[in-house]
């Protein structure tokens, strides 16, 4: 089982100045130990604020589970033992659209990202 990395918008068309808000989550895994990566926010978008899922250390049986706003870096590590047949949220973030363009959602991509699990 590979693991992926998808971001969820809660908008499919946005206008100037509308807020977006974001969900990070991981595929379906297997005895996941560790999860990294960095946001990067397009031109286009203004990042506001952004945090891990309350209680995410705990659902994963983690060290940590965190995400660092200043960076807009989450990290995750020390588990192994989570298992889930379906995709689980890890962050919510929110940007601003301060680009002229409308239309479809600004895509957001991952910069650093590294994953483990047990496959």
């Amino acid at each position: 089982m590979s693991i992926k990395i998808t971001i969820e918008a809660d908008k499919s068309e946005v206008l100037f100045e509308d807020t977006v808000n974001y969900t990070v989550y991981v595929s379906a895994v297997k005895r996941l130990q560790s999860v990294s990566f960095t946001l990067d926010i397009p031109e286009g978008l203004t990042y506001i604020d952004g945090a891990e899922v309350e209680g995410l250390a705990t659902l994963l049986g983690a060290v940590k589970a965190e995400y660092t706003k200043s960076t807009k870096t989450f990290v995750c590590y020390g588990g192994g033992s989570y298992n889930s047949d379906n995709k689980t949220a890890l962050m919510k973030f929110s940007c601003k659209v301060n680009s002229q363009t409308v239309g479809d959602v600004f895509k957001i991509s991952l910069a650093d990202a590294c994953f483990a699990d047990d496959d």
